[in-house]
């Protein structure tokens, strides 16, 4: 197994790793009881310098010395790493942190990084970032999200569950909601690189340009995805659904409205092609599809509850 990529490797020693990321390193640890026992010690170091250690700076300099089996030579690295911590504060200090934001069920909200890139939520995500112009830029998400990324010289980097997209200014979407653990891109514009968190020296990343989407499994299996415009429908205020069950259409209609809606068991599985405005809201398009299925329809308060009619 191949190193998994430095920044996730920096995210575990500071405890921020996602579960996928933590099996990702801990089974790359596995391999190797001596690589274990000394990334345990860095990771004991940067627990005592706590929230003031630089993880970023002390894993950029102490990888080539792992890879190479200079530990030894590692040591002064990292007292130099504590002793020459920066007490920035004020706007600096700030985007040396992460920072993070969530998006409630029926809500969308748009954030501008400090590299100029803009990012925007669906309903029921949440991301993690740093964004510091000529040093690192990267985004850790947990659901769905739009990306329109400034160009720089730096890589914009996504991080979601095992995949990895890599970016140096385009808009494209990612999609890490899928119940069997896939990741969806889909590219507007430009172009981007997909690949594994733990990336394997045998498979090079997969290029995605303008006009094109895949997903990538937890193997690194990447498939083509022809939705295109439904995936990007959100994004410009519309639903579009094809051929997708109704009990995944309600879990739609939950995250962007904020409501419970109720499928009886009979009415799950069946299959919706629509094509709604979001500003139609919640009551239009349950009882559109109550009307194309011939489903009853029922309400209290923010919860709906579809049923079969009696014949």
């Amino acid at each position: 197994m191949t190193s998994p990529d430095n920044l996730v490797i920096e995210r575990y020693l500071a405890g921020d790793a996602s579960p996928d990321e933590r099996r990702v390193v801990e089974a790359w640890l596995r391999e190797d009881p001596s690589r274990a026992a000394r990334v345990a010690q860095l990771r004991t170091q940067v627990d005592r310098a706590n929230a003031l250690f630089d993880a970023h700076q002390g894993w950029q300099q102490l990888a080539p010395r792992l890879s190479h089996g200079r530990w030894s030579a590692a040591r002064p690295i990292l007292g130099a790493a504590a002793a020459s911590l920066v007490f920035w504060f004020g706007w600096q200090g700030w985007s040396n942190r992460e920072q993070q934001l969530a998006a409630a069920p029926g809500t969308s909200p748009s954030v501008a990084l400090a590299d100029g890139s803009r990012v925007r939520l669906a309903p029921g995500s949440s991301m993690v970032w740093r964004a510091r112009p000529g040093r690192d830029r990267y985004v850790r998400l947990s659901g769905e999200a739009w990306f329109e990324v400034a160009h720089a010289e730096t890589p914009f980097r996504v991080y979601a569950r095992h995949a990895v997209i890599e970016d140096i200014g385009t808009r494209f979407a990612v999609d890490a909601r899928d119940t069997q653990g896939d990741v969806a891109v889909t590219v507007e514009e430009g172009e981007v690189s997909l690949a594994t968190v733990a990336r394997d020296s045998t498979q090079a990343p997969h290029r995605l340009v303008a006009g094109q989407g895949a997903s990538i499994d937890q193997t690194g299996r990447i498939a083509s995805l022809t939705d295109f415009d439904a995936r990007l429908a959100w994004v410009r205020g519309d639903f579009v659904w094809r051929d997708v069950a109704v009990s995944a259409v309600a879990a739609d209609l939950e995250r962007w409205f904020g409501v419970v809606v109720e499928v009886d068991d009979s009415l799950r599985s069946l299959r919706l092609t629509a094509r709604y405005a979001h500003q139609a809201g919640a009551a239009e398009i349950i009882e559109g599809i109550a009307l194309t299925f011939g489903a009853r329809v029922s309400r209290d308060g923010t919860r709906w509850t579809l049923t079969r009619s009696a014949r």
